[in-house]
């Protein structure tokens, strides 16, 4: 059976010395591949994958230029820094950007989410559970995020108002979403959030740092390092051993890691440096 040219990924940890059983693999770049594998620029353009990029200078997301005509994705640049490449489609006619995402500042994530809540109807109020950059950005960890991620389900009303707040503000339709609800961890108790916003018809919770930092050691991405560095000293885990522990009984459906303790350890070590 011949495949079609695919570059060979080895995903590899960043920290540990030795590779890890959960990601010590050879593979191919597939569009059905998990959300935490990596792929290269190359291949998620041959396969028509929806991979941003973000703007060293600005930090804004910018996405793949594609030709208005024939919807031909552009190939994306070796290096880049401020511009596309130029290239054009087969058809000849001039590609189209994409308008850049606004950033989610703490100060602008909270004034959409009481946006929001205004619009929300009475006699429903409505919950979220903030995980990811957005509840980092939040508590001071980052300066901004991309979207906010909530691990509990967001109800057909609330979508609604996240619609009607991004048609006012230019975001994305989804940047309040329930997507990192399919990666809770086993471990999550919405009774030990803290509360970030208290408002008549929308309540705004926080996960624990613990859960955040199991859930960002699950993803692995580039992203996710130095969130990880950053909120390993709050997270008051008594020993890396004690965070390996929590990860494994978070995502028991993964094999069992004799790596992970050590790779929390280089973090911590990093996170101790900066």
């Amino acid at each position: 059976m011949t495949f079609p040219y695919t570059p060979i990924v080895w995903k590899r940890r960043l920290f540990a010395a030795q590779p890890s059983l959960r990601l010590r693999s050879l593979t191919p770049c597939w569009p059905e591949l998990p959300r935490s594998w990596l792929t290269t620029q190359g291949s998620a353009v041959r396969l028509g994958l929806d991979v941003r990029r973000v703007c060293v200078k600005s930090g804004l997301r910018l996405v793949r230029p594609e030709c208005g005509r024939c919807g031909e994705v552009l190939p994306l640049p070796s290096s880049w820094i401020g511009g596309w490449s130029s290239t054009s489609p087969a058809c000849g006619v001039t590609p189209r950007l994409s308008v850049p995402e606004p950033l989610l500042t703490p100060d602008r994530i909270r004034a959409y989410l009481i946006e929001v809540a205004e619009l929300l109807p009475d006699g429903s109020p409505q919950c979220i559970v903030v995980v990811g950059g957005s509840l980092l950005a939040l508590l001071g960890f980052r300066e901004a995020t991309n979207d906010v991620d909530s691990i509990k389900r967001i109800g057909e009303s609330l979508r609604d108002a996240v619609a009607q707040v991004a048609d006012r503000h230019g975001l994305a339709p989804r940047w309040l979403n329930d997507s990192a609800a399919g990666f809770a961890p086993q471990t999550f108790d919405e009774a030990a959030c803290s509360v970030e916003l208290d408002l008549p018809r929308l309540r705004v919770l926080g996960a624990p740092l613990q859960q955040v930092f199991v859930m960002k050691l699950f993803a692995s991405r580039a992203v996710d390092i130095p969130d990880l560095t950053a909120i390993w000293s709050e997270c008051g885990f008594e020993s890396p051993e004690q965070a390996a522990d929590l990860y494994h009984a978070a995502y028991p459906h993964l094999e069992w890691d004799q790596y992970l303790a050590d790779e929390i350890r280089a973090i911590g070590e990093r996170g101790s440096k900066e």
